[in-house]
């Protein structure tokens, strides 16, 4: 995941492109059809999958009619160094979800300051929702 980070900001100048060489991880649209093409900027399949392993790698979150759920990889958290996503939009409301505390294990996961049940879908509200995974040892 920090490689792709690595390619859209210091490779790509800050958005994603559709083909970066695989050695050095320049921009480079590849031998196609006889000849090296360029690499087309912006795009969003590109963003797609980032977006994709932020949501589904790092955070475990799942959608589905009943709410959202998350399934977190705090060890991929820790050594990525996660904070805090904000302002992200889940139907009709805003999600800002943090990591809290510097252990390596749950202690608690809080919603909106309210100890709530990691498998519990979260159920979107108008305004901002917070959600918070506190850490201890």
């Amino acid at each position: 995941m920090m490689n792709l980070a690595d390619l859209a900001i210091n490779k790509g100048n800050n958005c994603f492109y559709e083909i970066y060489n695989e050695d050095t991880g320049k921009v480079d649209g590849g031998w196609q059809q006889g000849g090296q093409w360029n690499s087309v900027y912006d795009q969003t399949w590109s963003a797609t999958g980032y977006i994709n392993m932020v949501f589904s790698g790092l955070l475990g979150m799942s959608f589905s009619t009943s709410g959202v759920t998350f399934a977190p990889n705090f060890k991929l958290m820790k050594d990525l160094g996660f904070k805090e996503l904000k302002d992200l939009r889940y139907q009709m409301g805003t999600l800002d979800v943090k990591m809290v505390g510097t252990g390596s294990k749950l202690s608690a996961m809080l919603v909106n300051g309210v100890k709530y049940n990691l498998k519990k879908p979260i159920v979107a509200t108008q305004g901002r929702t917070i959600i918070e995974f506190v850490m201890a040892e």
